[in-house]
């Protein structure tokens, strides 16, 4: 049972309430990272029932977030509320370098890594703050966010190969096609242990700001590659600046007679078109993120039904994969054992 929101200890010492607030607001930071890192994650899922669940232990970040935030505010002070401006670039920059590659297991195992990684350093914030000093109406709300940040990180090492065990996911939109590849399932030697099966509403938790996020995102990836895209400018205005003073000074109406002030000018002009250019690139790669992840979720909402969830090792996840009809975590028919 979830502790009440209602009472938080507010007689603390001011050292102590100091480093409390301090221990939440790192949690607070880190459970946001960890929100929009799935998200975009998610985003980059053509598996309609992995994304699902890569979208639910968003959504149990966002959750976190908000509980952890009320305490912060019931103490008195200010919680974080998003990304700080370096985190939102560099979650924009791993969504461009997600879109880029050619294959598509490939960029889904990327950004299923990096989500995981992410999630790394979620744990390893909520084991120090379960290493302070918590007060007792707190301590037990810590203590359940631990085991459920926990639970999702070894999800995402199923999902990635990077434990023993994998995980193979599937969404079918009618019952009796699930319960027939159970079937498929069980008669090539499949354990009831190693399948489960879900209701979809069961076993997925709707993101609840998915379009607000999905805009976030988009934005994001704008803002980076328009940051991208200015540094490389620079860098290569500069170069031409260089180069003209040195070889055609003068040879430039608008530009200064020659001297530093004619490479400066040339360079924050390849600055401003690499920027405007960056930005163009990263609209496209974010458009099409967001047009592709609001079909297949919101098809996965609507038509979905049942949620297929088969545990396999690198044995027999080939044979899994077959059955269930997935091919590179693309839906195909299924085909029997």
């Amino acid at each position: 049972m979830n502790p009440s929101m209602e009472t938080v200890v507010h007689d603390e010492q001011a050292p102590e309430s100091n480093n409390l607030l301090q221990t939440l607001n790192r949690l607070i930071e880190s459970c946001i990272e960890s929100d929009k890192t799935l998200y975009s994650t998610a985003e980059q899922i053509d598996n309609r029932g992995m994304k699902l669940l890569v979208k639910s232990y968003a959504q149990q970040h966002a959750r976190f977030t908000t509980q952890l935030q009320d305490i912060v505010t019931q103490m008195g002070d200010t919680p974080p509320a998003n990304l700080n401006a370096a985190a939102a670039v560099g979650q924009g920059l791993e969504d461009v370098k997600a879109a880029m590659m050619v294959k598509r297991q490939g960029r889904h195992h990327a950004a299923l890594l990096t989500a995981l990684q992410n999630e790394d350093k979620t744990v390893s914030a909520y084991d120090e703050a379960l290493k302070s000093s918590l007060p007792e109406r707190i301590h037990p709300l810590i203590t359940q966010q631990a085991e459920q940040v926990r639970s999702i990180q070894r999800q995402l090492k199923l999902m990635t190969g990077e434990s023993a065990r994998q995980l193979v996911v599937r969404l079918y939109n009618q019952p009796g096609e699930a319960k027939s590849v159970v079937d498929q399932l069980q008669s090539a030697g499949f354990t009831p242990d190693e399948i489960y099966t879900a209701p979809i509403e069961q076993a997925a938790n709707i993101y609840t700001a998915d379009t607000q996020q999905r805009g976030r995102s988009k934005s994001q990836t704008v803002m980076a590659m328009g940051l991208a895209g200015a540094g490389f400018g620079l860098a290569l205005g500069l170069l031409v600046g260089i180069f003209q003073n040195l070889l055609a000074p003068n040879t430039v109406g608008f530009l200064p007679s020659g001297g530093v002030g004619a490479i400066v000018i040339v360079g924050l002009i390849g600055a401003v078109i690499g920027a405007i250019f960056g930005s163009i690139f990263g609209l496209l790669i974010g458009q099409n993120n967001a047009e592709d992840d609001a079909y297949l979720y919101t098809e996965s909402l609507k038509d979905g039904d049942t949620l297929l969830v088969v545990f396999t090792d690198s044995r027999n996840k080939p044979e899994a994969d077959r059955i269930v009809g997935l091919k590179h975590q693309r839906e195909i028919a299924p085909k029997p054992a």
